[in-house]
């Protein structure tokens, strides 16, 4: 494209410079005159599934909110529930806050005032009183994100489902959850002021954070034990009784899992003849979909700004975290360095998907600290202590025998076999 020219587009894929052109391939169902007719473009906010997690912390929402939002906006300091709903519930962050955004006025709607209600679930047009009601921001945030979102519009097993990215009126939640044509382009647009607002002068970190691929043919997803998880449909196929995918969604490619398949993120990880885990919405970070290479295409080139392990021996277990949500993107990764202690149980608290927060009473342990609820999550869940005397050292470097410590108090694998140890002379 170039500045300063008027383009025409009825899908957001295509685009045109002449409107008599874009009729006529509509009339015709093409794209001949596109100027772009082999070369489709994919809104990476709008086609990003919601299974996905965003770059940024609670407070960093917490920032955006404070800069976006009127000071009477119950969305303020919110940020934390935001978060914890993604961690729980597999609803990425930054898109819930999009919504939220657009749904409740930026937190200042009636519906958001009265019932604190912020997504506009249930206000029906025409009976916008029948809104759900709930006893505060933080159960309201939770709930939509449990049962509307990660139970509902991301479950292929609910009618609700057509894929969790936003999408639009033909793919997405846009197709069912609101009646305006335009409801994701209004969400999404939310998320890239959010994106170019707290990426600041390091650019854009949730933009191209993950590798997408579009389905191309009729398949299903199956589960690392070969079991389905879910079918692939082919296109304009879905219906209301037959809620599953279909060609044209996309999905958050993980990486190879060997030379014919992708390990993927699923939408849903439990196969479809099975009740979802607890009953309800409750999303596993650690479980992959399989599909075959060939059933996919790749839509977008993922960013990668990190440009100091490509040589390091630990290149593919660092890109695997990434993938998995348990390291974050940094412009530089350090490999070499020492890992802290707060580090440490932030990547081992997303690992194991541990979100209970509870309480702390360390002096080096502040509210406004990076490590504040994580430090929280830790000691509610008992795998760390302090270090003596009120002090829990967040930027001390964790030890090996730390280490070794929480993650076999986790997993419950811890061996009192001695023996063991006579091969390490420490």
């Amino acid at each position: 494209m170039n500045q300063n020219t008027k383009y025409y587009s009825y899908d957001g894929n295509y685009f045109y410079t002449d409107i008599n052109q874009l009729i006529s391939d509509a009339k015709l169902d093409n794209h001949n005159n596109a100027i772009n007719s082999n070369n489709p473009y994919y809104n990476y906010y709008q086609y990003l599934p919601g299974r996905s997690k965003t770059s940024y912390t609670s407070d960093d929402i917490n920032r955006y909110f404070e800069q976006y939002t009127p000071s009477d906006s119950l969305l303020r300091n919110t940020g934390s529930y935001f978060i914890k709903a993604q961690n729980e519930y597999g609803t990425n962050a930054a898109l819930l806050v999009g919504i939220a955004m657009n749904e409740s006025d930026r937190g200042t709607s009636n519906l958001a005032k009265t019932k604190f209600n912020v997504f506009g679930t249930n206000a029906k047009d025409g009976y916008v009183q029948g809104a759900d009601k709930f006893s505060s921001i933080e159960e309201c945030i939770m709930r939509v994100s449990n049962y509307s979102f990660s139970n509902g519009y991301f479950n292929p097993k609910s009618w609700k489902y057509n894929s969790s990215s936003l999408g639009n009126k033909s793919l997405g939640a846009n197709v069912r959850y609101a009646s305006d044509p335009f409801w994701s382009e209004k969400a999404i647009s939310r998320m890239y002021q959010l994106d170019k607002f707290l990426g600041g002068d390091t650019g854009l970190k949730d933009y191209n954070r993950y590798l997408l691929g579009m389905y191309t043919n009729e398949t299903s997803v199956k589960n690392t034990l070969n079991k389905e998880l879910y079918s692939i449909l082919p296109q304009n196929t879905r219906t209301k009784n037959t809620c599953k995918g279909q060609v044209g969604d996309t999905t958050i490619v993980l990486n190879e899992k060997d030379s014919n398949n992708y390990n993927i993120r699923p939408d849903r990880i439990v196969p479809i003849t099975e009740t979802n885990i607890n009953g309800d919405g409750t999303y596993l970070w650690d479980r992959d979909g399989v599909i075959n290479k060939t059933n996919i295409k790749i839509i977008n080139e993922k960013s990668n700004p990190n440009t100091d392990f490509t040589t390091h021996w630990a290149k593919s277990y660092i890109i695997d975290g990434m993938n998995k949500g348990w390291v974050d993107t940094a412009n530089v990764f350090k490999p070499e360095n020492f890992i802290t202690r707060a580090e440490f149980i932030k990547i081992v608290n997303r690992a194991f998907n541990i979100t209970q927060i509870g309480e702390e009473s360390f002096r080096d342990v502040n509210p406004g600290d990076w490590f504040y609820d994580e430090v929280r999550i830790a000691i509610n869940a008992g795998y760390i202590n302090g270090r003596g005397n009120g002090i829990f050292a967040p930027y001390d470097p964790i030890t090996r025998q730390e280490a070794a410590k929480i993650i076999g108090y986790i997993t419950n694998k811890i061996d009192y076999n001695f023996t063991y140890l006579s091969a390490f002379n420490d």
